[in-house]
């Protein structure tokens, strides 16, 4: 059941190993040119396959002196021709269910990442908003098509707006004085349009007592690097 990749010698080997990431390497210790213990140790040379495990598959006896010389060349296993095949599965069975359960633990830990992420910009976000809210000026943030997506406590207080209310452009062109507007909007497009922070002067209706009284108003486009 699992996908399996065959190399004729160690130089396809590493090949291989350049393309994809393997649970398992079964690598027999006698091959042409370049043998299994040499192949392993460029094999943990690498990073990526640093920690990849090596069963390696020879005929020769399993004197402490070959078990020895497999395991300093990287060997996490040893099994000698001729061999049980169900036993060899069993072995490469254990460590593919470890290397599966290391890939959920890597899923989970960058869900966790992500989600502390979001809470942290979440956070952050809120803390500036009470910063916003608390300053005693009127601030919008609108979008490239002129959608309004926040407007902050002051100006809804001193409109007399609901936070809906407060992103609708009709609501906002009834608290501008009538001969304002049009200069308004003009300031608003070229400021968009060039990417250049604009100044304009215009009269704000006060809910409070219906008075218009005149604001700088400044906009500052926000260029992406």
């Amino acid at each position: 059941g699992q996908q399996l990749v065959r190399a004729v010698s160690g130089q396809e080997a590493l090949r291989q190993l350049l393309r994809q990431d393997f649970a398992v390497i079964l690598l027999d210790v006698n091959m042409p040119d370049m043998d299994g213990f040499e192949t392993a140790r460029l094999i943990h040379q690498r990073q990526r396959s640093r920690y990849t495990p090596i069963i390696f598959l020879t005929a020769h006896s399993r004197e402490e002196a070959d078990l020895v010389h497999g395991y300093q060349h990287g060997a996490a296993d040893y099994v000698v021709k001729p061999f049980n095949p169900d036993v060899l599965r069993w072995k490469v069975e254990v460590f593919v269910a470890l290397y599966l359960q290391q890939k959920r633990l890597q899923r989970q830990e960058a869900a966790l990442w992500e989600l502390e992420r979001r809470m942290l910009a979440r956070q952050s976000e809120q803390r500036f908003r009470s910063l916003v809210d608390a300053l005693p000026l009127f601030i919008w943030a609108m979008l490239p098509d002129g959608a309004i997506t926040y407007t902050n406590r002051c100006w809804l207080e001193y409109a007399g707006l609901s936070p809906e209310q407060g992103r609708s452009w009709d609501a906002i062109d009834f608290v501008v004085h009538p001969e304002d507007l049009p200069r308004a909007r003009e300031a608003w497009s070229r400021a968009h349009a060039t990417g250049r922070a604009r100044e304009v002067e215009y009269r704000l209706r006060r809910h409070q007592d219906g008075a218009y009284r005149w604001f700088l108003g400044r906009m500052l486009p926000e260029v992406e690097e």
